[in-house]
């Protein structure tokens, strides 16, 4: 699918196009534009914006901040983990076991949909989870301590989802 008349962000609308194509299930931008040399082409994949951070310096950040904040994706109401939290879990196990003397609590936390009590369990539950995929990436199990603190730590509004997205997290924090 080809849409070349969408011509937002293109400020030189008098020399060149903004074009935007789905291809493959994936969109792309491209700029053709007319300069002195000749026609120029610039193409842009769209896709999420990706921060790479070492293992190191997330230690350095648990060591330094005393918390780590883990966006570990659960199956609605359950404490399975999705398998698109691998990437997430390697992360913290490497962080941990590059500070391999400190301690922390795997702390759950929900956003405040459903009951308090309800919450309570589902956070204990997701720590323990949390807690017991570090411990298969070789995270000795005396080092660490998992709780659950349900809808009652937000850390952003719960009206919206985006905010409720915030507050459904697991935090790594140092003892």
């Amino acid at each position: 699918e080809l849409d070349a008349s969408f011509r937002e962000g293109n400020p030189c609308t008098d020399y060149g196009t903004t074009l935007r194509i789905n291809r493959g299930g994936r969109e792309f931008w491209a700029l053709v534009g007319n300069t002195d040399e000749g026609y120029k082409m610039y193409v842009l994949a769209v896709g999420q914006m990706a921060q790479d951070i070492s293992v190191n310096q997330l230690a350095e950040k648990l060591v330094k901040e005393g918390f780590l904040t883990l966006y570990v994706n659960f199956d609605t109401g359950k404490a399975s983990i999705k398998a698109d939290s691998e990437k997430t879990l390697a992360d913290a196990a490497g962080a941990l076991k590059a500070a391999p003397t400190l301690k922390v609590e795997v702390g759950g936390h929900t956003d405040n949909v459903g009951s308090p009590k309800d919450n309570e369990k589902l956070s204990a539950d997701r720590a323990q989870a949390v807690m017991a995929e570090l411990v298969k990436r070789g995270v000795a199990a005396n080092r660490l301590t998992a709780k659950g603190y349900g809808q009652n730590v937000p850390v952003a509004d719960n009206r919206s989802e985006e905010g409720r997205a915030r507050n459904r997290r697991v935090e790594l924090v140092k003892k």
